[in-house]
């Protein structure tokens, strides 16, 4: 990912499976400060750990990688670290509370972007 040039950036990456769970992908347990300068090109994981390994696993199909840059923080309730995958439907109304509406959105500094990426079974891999 790269940040915002305009602005100090709290970033949260976000995969969205089908069957309905969220994973944070960042901040994470190993990567829990999740502010970064501006231009920032950060790469989410730890490739020297090789104890980590992201792979999707079933039920594989549509699924989405969301990417929200935020000059402040979103505060989220309650106020306790997101590592846990949980039902996205849960965490899209929390999201919607925690993103700054109507006159405060207009001074809100805030980039985001998704990536719709299709997963599917490949080779002998066991779930």
């Amino acid at each position: 990912m790269t940040t915002p040039a305009k602005f100090e950036s709290f970033v949260y990456v976000d995969y969205y499976s089908t069957d309905g769970q969220v994973q944070h992908l960042f901040p994470n347990i190993k990567e829990p400060l999740n502010f970064l300068p501006p231009r920032s090109v950060y790469t989410v994981g730890q490739p020297d750990d090789k104890h980590v390994e992201w792979k999707p696993l079933p039920p594989f199909g549509r699924e989405l990688i969301t990417v929200i840059a935020t000059k402040q923080p979103l505060v989220f309730t309650p106020k306790t670290p997101r590592y846990d995958p949980e039902l996205a439907s849960a965490y899209l109304d929390q999201l919607r509370q925690a993103i700054p509406r109507d006159e405060a959105l207009a001074k809100a500094e805030i980039a985001a972007t998704f990536h719709p990426i299709e997963t599917r079974k490949t080779g002998a891999e066991s779930p």
